[in-house]
């Protein structure tokens, strides 16, 4: 494992997690999750379990981050925001407990719909935007179906 996983826990463990308009935190771990990739079935059932803990505790703030986030969907910061979906994705298929998931489905859902407004809206101005941008990383796995 690279110092993602460390970073991770660091900020799982530092963050104010009680601000819940500061929304660069949540970010941040998501945004982790997507660097570490799928390395994260490497992660340890130990520190597994820490994360989820971890996580418990902010969970609500991650939800809201993501209801945000979903405002903010455009052009200029679709690559970062496409990055975030996927460490979502990430933590859903490799590391948050069922109980967890359900608790950040609804945000979820509404980030998703944001990205799917965007894509009919590039597909009307692609003159405007390099694709590039926003064409799925070769580390990234087809199941993550809102990159380009």
């Amino acid at each position: 494992m690279n110092n993602n996983e460390d970073d991770l826990l660091t900020l799982l463990t530092t963050s104010k997690f009680c601000a819940p308009n500061d929304v660069y935190e949540a970010n941040d771990i998501f945004y982790l999750f997507y660097e570490i990739g799928e390395d994260i079935r490497l992660i340890s059932d130990e520190k597994s379990r820490d994360f989820n803990l971890k996580i418990c505790r902010c969970i609500n703030f991650l939800s809201h981050a993501l209801l945000v986030d979903g405002t903010f969907f455009y052009n200029k910061t679709a690559s970062y925001y496409l990055k975030i979906r996927s460490g979502v994705q990430y933590m859903f298929d490799e590391l948050l407990q069922s109980e967890l998931k359900d608790m950040l489905t609804e945000s979820v859902n509404y980030f998703d719909q944001a990205v799917n407004i965007w894509k009919k809206h590039l597909e009307l101005d692609e003159d405007l935007f390099d694709i590039c941008f926003v064409s799925k990383p070769d580390k990234v796995p087809l199941s993550h179906t809102w990159w380009i």
